[in-house]
């Protein structure tokens, strides 16, 4: 039998829902069909793309009386969640034991109804669990509600045998073949000496009549805390082994028979876990599955929650997906349920949050209102965090609706006028503290979705960020109105916020470079910059995302026609292109580079630091080759510090190296730095293997200098004399020749040439046309101002002319590029046709990265030119890099 035409066609003066059950009374034999097509509509109603977010059910442990109580959390990506109701419990039990815990909340098949059950248990006011398994209670506890807020007094429900010593972790699943709901538990019964937990069940229509109690689940030892969720047609039940603490998964197309082990679920070795609840996180879409999350409490570290995601159920291969952040900890068993964004702003309604917040500056986005030495700043990167958490509270003052704000780990301190300042100061009775300490919370003055706050002393005037202080000001501009405007984050939403700036694709394809995908969430676009000579009409990128969301398409795809529409997750779609960019010219982490022609191998030779170390901690060193200044060759490690040099095995920075020729051979001498000393190591090929001296040259500051490093070498070979020089220093800039055995130097030759204030380090020489040329880096490496200026000489120790407009390269904002410096330059042979080497951040995540950026830098190569009179015209760095320089094949 089906249901005829007119079942879809209703009244439009009655509810939908009033609709349907009033055919269902003309028609009752329809009702078991019905309902079976109808819960699976409903069950996925809350998980479609509009879903409005999650609610987790749950207990707190057995701390107090009130922690054995059901609490509400609220989370819009089931990721990150919020406490409704201050913390304190939404559902107390005044029934049985008077105390709950593992709260489950299922959808009624109609929409109608939710049924919340509960474990009738206080450990906390019984102290014993001996008593608790063998003679605790033998009912559950059972509220309903229509609309998840308003919520029936708790009614206690017997379902377990007569001789069954507890009822724990009770959940249900709506039963379609039978047209009811199925309640399911784990007892320990009398029967057998309560040897062991079986999950036990019985069905029912209203959770107030149960039938007869029957054995569900029974394994050769004991088993508790079952759930089942269904997906595609197949049931799939997560139940814990108590003998080895450890979560099984089975499978059945059918609810009551047919149960097989998941005999690839990648979680079974986990052990220590209890409490499993299961929920799509994210709903199926036209070309992917949803995606499910498994969450198990960790019981045994006593850590809580721990995550678990997959995008194919049956396979039961689920992956430990990104930490969720919760607002109180352990969570303990309960359960998490999709609900629609009606639901989800009517819980917020009902029970808003005054969980802690930052208050994040319109005028400094990142930038957050926090205390130091109990003065009010505006700060970014804020250490320890809780200095920047408030509560927005009921004002202190008289004034209605006025508010007050709270520090967090000062809760007796609030913030309050003094001055033209602001201060959190210890709360007192006086009327004075309170106008001082309250305001008026308006639509932000700038931007009405944020908001202002009015100072009740005097409503003239605002909270202002003037220069990362927090002042009291009138506004009397568009800019005043931008500075006294704010932004209220929420824990929950500033994790979210976080996790969106760290949103980013990623690549496990070798002809992809992994740090420098361009990932815009905005204009929904990434790029990934191929290696050169790459085919992109058939790259396979091999696509993840940071949240772990699962990406398609997968396998290879045409990029040379240009973007290809990829998705991650259920609701964010890219185009995703694959560009040919030469810089970084050196695909990884590396710095300050040197570079030679060699003539013995007619290959180029580059030589950096080996970066991506925090504190400029390597202690190797590699190089690379090309043939074209393009298509470079990883050479491998040529020295490593604690294998190859016995005095010192820290700090490997900043080479350089020549080559030389003597009587048809070739020696190859390279300048390193190594725990603030310079050593050399010789060898015959440019890849060596390289060979310490076995001593540092360099180990001693030159006479009148005062602070400083003995870092950075460079090695120049003066074509007019036929002398070789080092130049070294960190705060000045020394010079020495070099003996003729290239591995000492002449201590009577030492010079002191620091050209100017601007000179930090990094020096590089070069000539042309009979001029000398100095470069040198000013700034902080993990500065984005980094940058390259130069002077000139007629002599290879000076001395020194510093032109008016000496400025190299420096960052180029428009483009992204940063901290420009530490160079080297390379003339291609027979031509004058000059590059320069040098490192930048890396592109494009190195500027978020704060000071860490002066360790994760990259070698680029752009072209450079020359004016009329020899001068040395800026260099603007590029992105795209140089083209292939023409060479003859390599030999």
């Amino acid at each position: 039998m089906k249901p005829s035409d007119q079942w879809f066609a209703p009244n439009r003066s009655k509810p939908l829902r009033r609709h349907f059950l009033d055919k269902l009374d003309e028609q009752p034999s329809m009702k078991p069909h019905f309902f079976a097509v109808l819960h699976l509509f409903v069950a996925s109603l809350a998980c479609a793309a509009d879903t409005g977010g999650y609610l987790f059910a749950t207990f707190r442990g057995e701390g107090t009386p009130m922690t054995e109580q059901v609490y509400f959390m609220l989370s819009e990506d089931g990721r990150d969640w919020q406490v409704l109701n201050n913390g304190q419990p939404i559902l107390v039990s005044t029934v049985g034991e008077k105390g709950v815990r593992d709260p489950f909340i299922i959808r009624s098949p109609d929409n109608a109804k939710f049924f919340l059950i509960a474990t009738d248990l206080s450990i906390h006011l019984n102290h014993d669990w001996g008593r608790a398994v063998r003679a605790g209670s033998q009912s559950i506890v059972v509220w309903e509600s229509e609309d998840l807020v308003n919520w029936s007094e708790p009614r206690l429900v017997k379902v377990a045998p007569d001789d069954a010593g507890c009822t724990w972790a009770p959940e249900a699943v709506y039963d379609e073949e039978r047209g009811e709901y199925m309640v399911f538990w784990a007892s320990l019964t009398a029967r057998d000496n309560f040897s062991k937990h079986r999950i036990w069940a019985a069905h029912t229509k209203d959770f107030k009549t149960f039938s007869e109690p029957f054995i569900y689940i029974e394994k050769p030892n004991t088993v508790i805390d079952t759930t089942i969720v269904r997906d595609r047609g197949f049931y799939y039940r997560f139940t814990k082994d108590e003998r080895y603490k450890a979560i099984t998964m089975e499978t059945s197309s059918q609810l009551m028979e047919g149960w097989e082990d998941v005999s690839d679920f990648s979680l079974s070795r986990l052990t220590g876990y209890e409490g499993p609840t299961c929920f799509q996180i994210e709903p199926p879409t036209e070309d992917q599955p949803a995606r499910w999350c498994l969450l198990l409490d960790w019981y045994s570290r006593g850590k809580g929650y721990q995550p678990y995601e997959t995008a194919d159920l049956a396979k039961g291969d689920f992956q430990p997906s990104e930490p969720m952040t919760f607002p109180f900890h352990p969570v303990r068993h309960g359960t998490v349920v999709p609900v629609t964004q009606t639901e989800y702003d009517a819980l917020r309604n009902r029970w808003p949050s005054t969980s802690p917040q930052r208050i994040e500056s319109l005028s400094a986005p990142d930038h957050y209102v926090r205390h130091t030495n109990f003065v009010l700043r505006v700060d970014s990167n804020v250490q320890p965090s809780q200095d920047a958490d408030w509560k927005i509270v009921e004002g202190l003052a008289s004034q209605p609706g006025s508010v007050s704000i709270q520090s967090v780990n000062f809760p007796n301190r609030f913030l309050a006028k003094k001055d033209n300042g602001f201060v959190i100061e210890p709360k007192n009775d006086s009327d004075n503290f309170a106008a001082r300490a309250s305001f008026l919370q308006v639509p932000g003055l700038a931007d009405s979705s944020a908001v202002s706050f009015q100072l009740v002393s005097d409503n003239s005037q605002y909270l202002i960020n003037e220069n990362s202080m927090l002042v009291a000001g009138s506004v009397t501009s568009n800019t005043d109105k931008e500075r006294a405007t704010f932004r209220l984050i929420d824990k929950a939403a500033l994790r979210r916020k976080q996790r969106r700036a760290a949103f980013q694709f990623q690549s496990a394809s070798d002809s992809v470079k992994p740090n420098n995908i361009v990932t815009d969430l905005e204009t929904g676009t990434v790029q990934l910059p191929v290696e050169p000579g790459t085919d992109r009409s058939d790259l396979n990128p091999q696509l993840t995302v940071s949240d772990r969301s699962l990406v398609s398409p997968t396998g290879a795809q045409d990029f040379s026609k240009g973007p290809v529409e990829y998705r991650a997750g259920s609701k964010l779609k890219f185009k995703v292109s694959a560009v040919e960019h030469h810089n970084p010219s050196l695909t990884g982490y590396f710095a300050d580079p040197d570079i030679i022609y060699s003539r013995k191998t007619g290959r180029f030779h580059v030589y950096p630091t080996s970066d991506g170390h925090d504190g400029w901690s390597g202690t190797d060193f590699r190089s690379f080759s090309s043939h074209d200044l393009v298509h470079w060759k990883d050479d491998g490690v040529i020295l490593d510090l604690k294998r190859d040099v016995a005095w010192a095995n820290r700090n490997a920075w900043a080479p350089s190296i020549i080559e030389r020729e003597t009587n048809g051979e070739y020696r190859y001498y390279y300048y390193f730095t190594a725990a603030q000393k310079i050593g050399v190591a010789v060898a015959d090929h440019p890849t060596g293997p390289f060979v310490d001296s076995g001593k540092p040259l360099v180990d001693f500051r030159p006479d009148g200098v005062r602070g400083g490093q003995e870092i950075d070498p460079d090695v120049f070979h003066d074509p007019k004399s036929g002398k070789n020089f080092l130049y070294w220093g960190n705060g000045y800039l020394a010079v020495a020749e070099l003996n003729d055995d290239m591995i000492s130097i002449n201590k009577s030759t030492i010079k002191i040439m620091t050209p100017d204030r601007t000179y930090r380090e990094g020096t590089h020489v070069f000539f042309r046309k009979g001029v000398y040329y100095f470069l040198w880096s000013e700034d902080d490496t993990r500065s984005p101002n980094y940058r390259v200026r130069y002077a000139t000489a007629t002599s290879p120790n000076g001395p020194l002319t510093i032109p008016s407009d000496n400025l190299v390269i420096a960052k180029d904002e428009s483009q992204g590029i940063y901290g420009t410096g530490h160079n080297s330059t390379i003339q291609v042979p027979g031509r004058d046709e000059w590059y320069i080497v040098y490192h930048r951040f890396n592109y494009p995540h190195g500027i978020k990265l704060g000071p860490s950026a002066g360790f994760h830098r990259e070698v680029c190569i752009d072209k450079m030119q020359f004016g009329a009179s020899g001068e040395i015209l800026p260099v603007t760095p590029t992105l795209e890099g140089i083209s292939p320089v023409s060479m003859p094949a390599a030999k």
